[in-house]
């Protein structure tokens, strides 16, 4: 165990995100507090349980073993103590340090790149996949939609273009096959 490794020399910038039994931190690397760069650290409860700390390592094993353009970077991992909440016990967590990506997820830039097809195209649309045109009901990345996907999709409105939403359909379905395949 390497107990106090992660508060002698990361500092939390914000949580990005966490699951069941996991959280994830943008974090400044620092040394003798001189910042030495922005990782990506997944802090995962393991507990008492060597067969899930196994499973997971063997994630980690795989990280560490990939290395492509589209990938984030494995970096380190370690075990420690970690208290999750101000009452909580201290538990068994395995720390994995990786890659830091300014653009956001996979699923961020998909869509990003998405949208900025569907512009180009002239068409509309909206997070649940309908497309419209002409409607000025296109919406950017993190903008909660709360009409239905009727009215989304201009349903007996006249106004769509079923070769350009095919095609537009087409278009979203290739884009997400190359970032599958890592052609993006």
């Amino acid at each position: 165990m390497a107990e106090g490794y992660f508060d002698a020399f990361f500092r939390v910038e914000k949580k990005l995100g966490m699951g069941a039994n996991r959280s994830v931190f943008l974090c400044q690397h620092v040394l003798d507090n001189n910042p030495l760069g922005r990782f990506a650290v997944k802090k995962i409860a393991v507990g008492q349980s060597h067969t899930y700390l196994l499973q997971t390592l063997r994630e980690v094993k795989l990280l560490e073993r990939l290395h492509h353009p589209n990938i984030v970077a494995y970096h380190h991992s370690w075990l420690e103590h970690t208290q999750f909440s101000p009452s909580g016990p201290r538990i068994t967590t395995l720390h994995v340090s990786m890659q830091w990506t300014e653009g956001g997820s996979l699923d961020d830039f998909i869509e990003r790149r998405i949208w900025g097809f569907l512009k180009e195209k002239g068409l509309n649309g909206n997070r649940n996949g309908g497309l419209n045109r002409g409607r000025g009901r296109g919406r950017p990345s993190g903008e909660t939609v709360t009409e239905t996907k009727a009215e989304s999709e201009g349903q007996g409105q006249g106004d769509g273009d079923g070769e350009a939403e095919a095609e537009a359909e087409g278009e979203l379905e290739r884009q997400r096959e190359n970032m599958h395949l890592g052609r993006g």
